[in-house]
């Protein structure tokens, strides 16, 4: 209308006019100035999460192919210090030239030297994430994560931060997203949780973020949740938001993004069945369609209304086209813990077809009957990570794992992540005919990447694996030293995988044709112990068996220099300078001290609780392996137990009641202005095959701490961290 209105004005300002809305127009159509320079300069490489702005985790720009995929080994390593409830990434690296950007679950950000695996600088946090979590880069920035709650613009070239954005509107709500960044701004989510403590919820709503690259401020957002009382039950409801990176559609400005489930789930004493929050409970679980500038919802389909098993949409969706009854249309693919993928018109939303993967038993239930219903899949089960797509054929990763449930809650005792096996799915992106199906013995998390006529994916048992992309032949497999929740970036002949889980987490970069290092050969001395009875110095007989044990002599030579003497006494007083190494968590509340002579290990564990505190050894995933120590102080008394835990949320049985031994050495305690405290001592290495040695260099523990004198853990607060053997 504006310009309709010069016609009058001098004809040079006519034509000056009718250039400038050419080119208005013209920039519209385009979107070369929307895309960061560092994404499209790098655009060959892996400059984005999912490598482009379809998310189709494929590349051509690398010699790595069927037959030559069977050279690859390692040709360095970086240990990612940072460890958080999943491990220490569970997240994508990015690469651009010959640099590698990687963010851990202390939000602590490393550049790395893609050639030597060096580091170029880093930016420490050591704030804790709950993660997945990654960078994104732009405009001479990467964004990343700053704890639960902020986002932050560090300079790329030494990581100096530039500013920080807390986004999340109340405490219960965290950020857990690998950014994105496009058209001058940086786009992120929180969902209702910054730790599993306060997964979910009463009062949380996941909600979409776009921040200004320059300065940070909120530019648009757009809750997640279609109800300003979280459908009637504001206390006790939450819902929504994402976990993964959207998609965007360059030629249209238009993002797509998978969300998150409704809670609880199934439902609460009060309220099951999920009925606190009757209805479809939109936007959860669903695609929707937003405007890249402004936020504008254009469209929305929910595939799962009124979710009662956690069975989110999350996945990020994938653009491509697809032949659909003959006609070629643009589509977008989502898919997630529901297990199925859906291939929806890009532009209406309309579902042209759906195919179930992986294993489904009782998860079309709209109620639960009363007792234990088991469920397929369950909350840690169908499709967890990232798909891939390359000519015409999409690559799905799949978890088979149960979840026994409840009307009124869900069923955690059952619940054990070993148990768990993965698939990897190749299915026509036209039809949604399955090509060729794999199976996999361990979850399938690490997701699918595709290089050439090459499909990558890894399994939480520290597995990769190659496959044919065709036919579906494994090709090649490497055991990892840890286990894999993360996804690998590719470029020329390397490939990355984050080894995020176990006790010694390594970003493991991988080359063709490259020799393999030798192993590393432990330097930990020989250990034998004869521990006296578990009595405290005040007397107090923890209930436990006491057990003489001797550990297994080792063939390792013994240190060349005499260990330092330790003078320790557990006796409940942390006495100023007693312990070597202190470390602190969750505000301050917990505290961990410990010092070792080279032998032995002597820690102090301090809680702001009068109930419990405990420490775990080398976990697995969550609690899975964990070799733990659980104390408290009642009635004046000090009980300890040295406990074992059997699956990733327990149970954590003694020692003693799996057929190994109590080999704690000594232990004292006191409770007193609202602290516990509790110190004890234990060999490094015992020997008994539930005890998990702790080497030298950093080891991972999870620490709990909580208000019960009792075994039957119920945690007040809970969470990761590091311990270092001199």
């Amino acid at each position: 209308m504006f310009y309709a209105k010069v016609r009058s004005i001098l004809p040079i300002i006519a034509i000056l006019a009718g250039l400038s809305l050419l080119f208005m127009i013209i920039g519209s159509c385009s979107s070369g100035n929307e895309i960061p320079p560092e994404v499209s300069n790098y655009s060959t490489d892996w400059p984005t999460a999912n490598r482009d702005y379809s998310n189709t985790r494929a590349t051509n720009n690398s010699p790595i192919n069927a037959n030559n995929v069977n050279t690859l080994d390692v040709a360095w390593t970086f240990n990612i210090p940072g460890v958080a409830e999943f491990g220490a990434a569970p997240t994508n690296p990015l690469i651009l030239g010959d640099t590698v950007y990687l963010q851990d679950m202390k939000s602590n950000v490393f550049a790395i030297n893609l050639k030597t695996g060096n580091l170029n600088w880093k930016k420490e946090y050591n704030m804790d994430a709950f993660g997945p979590e990654g960078p994104a880069v732009g405009w001479g920035k990467i964004f990343v994560l700053k704890g639960h709650y902020e986002i932050a613009a560090l300079d790329i070239s030494d990581g100096k931060e530039l500013w920080a954005t807390r986004i999340s509107d109340k405490d219960t709500v965290g950020v857990d997203i690998q950014l994105t960044t496009y058209g001058d701004l940086v786009y992120a989510s929180t969902v209702p949780g910054s730790s599993s403590a306060d997964f979910y919820s009463g009062g949380g709503v996941g909600t979409i973020y776009a921040l200004d690259q320059k300065t940070g401020k909120v530019q648009w957002s757009w809750k997640t949740v279609d109800s300003e009382d979280i459908w009637g039950n504001p206390d006790i409801n939450s819902g929504g938001g994402a976990w993964y990176p959207p998609a965007i559609d360059t030629s249209t400005g238009t993002m797509y993004w998978g969300i998150a489930n409704p809670a609880p789930w199934p439902g609460t004493k009060e309220f099951p069945n999920g009925s606190s929050r009757p209805g479809p409970n939109l936007y959860t679980n669903s695609m929707v369609a937003l405007d890249a500038k402004t936020g504008e919802l254009l469209w929305y389909k929910q595939v799962l209304p009124h979710d009662i098993f956690d069975l989110d949409f999350q996945s990020s969706p994938i653009l491509t086209s697809a032949t659909i009854e003959g006609i070629k249309k643009d589509v977008v693919i989502g898919s997630g813990k529901l297990g199925k993928v859906y291939v929806f018109d890009r532009n209406t939303g309309e579902i042209y077809w759906q195919t179930p993967v992986g294993q489904h038993q009782n998860d079309d239930l709209k109620e639960l009957p009363p007792g234990t219903t088991r469920v397929l899949p369950g909350v840690l089960g169908g499709v967890e990570t990232p798909m891939a797509l390359a000519g015409g054929i999409l690559y799905v990763p799949i978890v088979n794992m149960f979840g026994d449930f409840q009307p009124t809650g869900f069923v955690a005792d059952t619940f054990d992540i070993g148990a768990g096996t993965g698939e990897l799915t190749a299915i026509d992106v036209n039809t949604g005919n399955t090509l060729w199906n794999a199976k996999l013995g361990s979850m399938n998390v690490g997701g699918a990447t595709v290089v050439n006529d090459v499909v990558f994916t890894s399994t939480l048992d520290g597995k990769i694996y190659a496959f044919n992309s065709k036919t579906g032949e494994k090709l090649w497999t490497y055991q990892a030293a840890g286990g894999i929740n993360g996804w690998p970036a590719a470029t020329g002949d390397f490939i990355l995988f984050p080894v995020g889980m176990g006790p010694k987490p390594q970003l493991v970069a991988f080359q063709l044709n490259k020799a393999t290092p030798p192993p590393v050969t432990s330097t930990t001395p020989a250990t034998t112990v004869t521990p006296p009875t578990t009595t405290s110095p005040t007397g107090t007989t923890a209930p436990v068996e006491p057990t003489t044990t001797t550990s297994t002599p080792s063939t390792t030579p013994p240190p060349t220099t005499t260990p330092a003497t330790v003078s320790i006494t557990s006796d409940g007083i942390i006495s100023d300078g007693e312990y070597a190494h202190k470390q602190t968590f969750d505000n301050g509340n917990m505290e961990i001290q410990w010092t070792n002579d080279g032998t032995n290990i002597y820690i102090a564990m301090k809680a702001k609780a009068t109930g419990f505190v405990s420490i775990g050894i080398q976990p697995g995933v969550t609690m899975l392996n964990a070799d733990m120590i659980f104390g408290f102080v009642k009635d004046g008394q000090v009980q300890i137990f040295d406990l074992f835990s059997t699956g990733s949320f327990g149970p954590h049985p003694q020692d003693t009641e799996l057929g190994g031994t109590n080999d704690i050495l000594a232990f004292g305690g006191k409770e007193a202005s609202g602290f516990t405290i509790v110190e004890f001592a234990r060999a490094l290495k015992t020997g008994d095959t539930k005890d998990n040695e702790l080497l030298k260099g950093n080891n991972q523990i999870i620490w709990a701490y909580g208000s019960t004198d009792s075994l039957d853990i119920q945690h007040s607060s809970r969470g990761y961290g590091q311990i270092t053997i001199d």
